[in-house]
């Protein structure tokens, strides 16, 4: 009887035994707490310059800022004008003091500068601080484009067009400005090196 019962016990230890060793074979189904984070590595060597891109849209040459060709929707005022204000935050204090901002405008496939006045027309600007406002004494919602280029006051004349460095022969873009005729739109594209 004592043989007997030693190999019953005998049995479950040894059958427990390898329950508990195929058991821990198997993969956890919930994860294990996270571990200490470990120490921080050696800083990695400084990798090698890039190529230099191509100049982007909006970039000209000396950091100038332009705008796209866009309609705007003036609002009449009792005064009998027309008014429109465009947010841009590039015209900081330094544009209005030492930089400058000319808007055209485009009309039957002419381009004009804004400042504009005739015998019976009259299309004006003013510049403040993140704005620019437009006042008109006609309605050119419908039909009248509008562009603005904006000169930052530190703007770099190195540029790789020889005809730009050649025109504009400046340390800075106001100064620079000064020796563009703002009038005509094309000569202002070609210069500053923009899309017209």
């Amino acid at each position: 009887m004592k043989t007997s019962h030693l190999l019953s016990i005998s049995y479950i230890i040894v059958t427990l035994l390898f329950s508990q060793s195929f058991l821990s074979c198997r993969k956890p189904l919930l994860p294990g707490p996270t571990g200490e984070k470990g120490e921080k590595g050696d800083k990695g060597q400084k990798g090698e310059d890039g190529q230099k891109g191509d100049p982007g849209a909006g970039g000209g040459i000396g950091n100038v800022y332009y705008s796209d060709w866009a309609y705007y929707s003036f609002e009449g005022l009792s005064s009998g004008y027309w008014r429109y204000t465009v947010t841009e935050p590039a015209i900081s204090n330094d544009i209005i003091t030492k930089g400058t901002t000319v808007v055209y405008f485009k009309r039957n496939n002419r381009v004009y500068k804004v400042d504009y006045l005739t015998d019976t027309e009259s299309l004006t600007q003013r510049i403040e601080l993140g704005q620019i406002w437009l006042y008109s004494s006609w309605n050119p919602s419908d039909g009248t484009m509008f562009r603005y280029i904006i000169i930052p006051p530190t703007a770099s004349s190195n540029s790789s067009s020889n005809k730009s460095s050649a025109k504009m022969n400046t340390k800075t873009s106001q100064q620079a400005s000064l020796a563009i005729n703002l009038d005509d739109y094309y000569e202002v594209c070609e210069i500053l090196d923009i899309e017209p």
